[in-house]
């Protein structure tokens, strides 16, 4: 019965995918614009009917392009639309329709949103504010819809590695010496027991792993820092997490750890921009969304074709980043 399960989440994500028509899999590397395949992946693995660590593709950037007039239906911070109150605009059909940036809606967007955080998108659209507002509003429709694959891969990623943790270390490892955490590691870990506490909650392993960032579950995969200052011997992540327990937390992946820990590292620096609503219009978000996916696939199969079933990511990367239709 599971093995069909797999056939189908297997099929349903090659569909999803193949309707995606986003090119390639290349995953390129925020900092450097470097292109290439993640090495030695397997992809999501489903019986090797899709794969989504391989191939030659190179992902086209988008260009922001001029946007047709639309009459204008927005005047004022207190009305949706001319004669219409916020109550009987979102009582309307869902159907997309321009808004309208004519009359004073620049400025009370710019007032409201602040120049200084438009200032980017200014910059990007040279100088048009119409356009930077559309530029505005895609980045902020796409980073909404990553929220749901990167929860997913998130609390995959800590499930799987608490779970081999505790194997070999017992429920709360991150309190046994033995594991040979850094110093920022342990900060962390007494950083969300206080805020377990302040909370009025119990700081079990259970609370302690869900309350530590995606950023600490990617710091243990890792080479390791130092200790404490009473322990300021180097950490060997290596050694003490990922040849003991660590690798396992990917079972349909080969690669190393630092090979691991590398598209990671760059989807950390997705989210988090995502999370203090920064921009993301400038990084290769097909590459990312496909290397999350990737990923995914490493630890759980079932849970990247869910996740590719439910994405709404490669819809709204086929907008033109001044799309006026895109929703969020």
């Amino acid at each position: 019965m599971h093995a069909q399960l797999d056939d189908h989440a297997a099929k349903s994500a090659a569909e999803k995918l193949s309707k995606s028509r986003m090119p390639g899999w290349c995953v390129r590397d925020p900092g450097t614009c470097r292109s290439g395949v993640i090495p030695g992946g397997r992809g999501v693995d489903l019986g090797d009917r899709i794969s989504l660590g391989r191939g030659r593709g190179r992902a086209k950037s988008c260009k922001i392009r001029h946007p047709k007039k639309a009459e204008p239906r927005s005047h004022a911070e207190a009305e949706a639309g001319p004669g219409l109150t916020v109550e009987e605009y979102m009582a309307q059909p869902t159907s997309v329709k321009i808004f309208g940036l004519e009359g004073g809606v620049l400025d009370a967007l710019e007032t409201s949103l602040s120049q200084q955080r438009l200032a980017t998108y200014v910059n990007a659209a040279g100088g048009d504010r119409e356009q930077a507002v559309r530029l505005y509003t895609w980045n902020t429709a796409v980073s909404a819809a990553f929220y749901g694959p990167l929860q997913g891969l998130e609390v995959a990623l800590r499930n799987a590695m608490h779970g081999q943790l505790t194997g070999v270390y017992g429920p709360a490892w991150f309190d046994n010496p033995a594991c040979g955490l850094d110093a920022g590691a342990l900060d962390r870990i007494d950083q969300a027991k206080r805020t377990l506490v302040k909370n009025g909650y119990p700081a079990d392993p259970p609370h302690v792993v869900a309350e530590l960032s995606f950023g600490f579950w990617v710091s243990l995969l890792g080479k390791g820092g130092f200790g404490r200052a009473s322990n300021r011997c180097k950490s060997n992540y290596d050694m003490t997490l990922w040849r003991k327990a660590l690798y396992k937390s990917f079972p349909h992946s080969r690669l190393s750890r630092a090979d691991t820990h590398r598209p990671l590292d760059y989807l950390r620096t997705l989210r988090n921009r995502i999370a203090h609503h920064e921009p993301i219009f400038t990084r290769h978000l097909d590459a990312d969304y496909r290397s999350l996916v990737n990923v995914t696939g490493w630890i759980c199969p079932t849970t990247a074709a869910w996740i590719v079933h439910h994405s709404r990511v490669p819809e709204l990367l086929r907008y033109p980043q001044d799309s006026g239709e895109v929703r969020f």
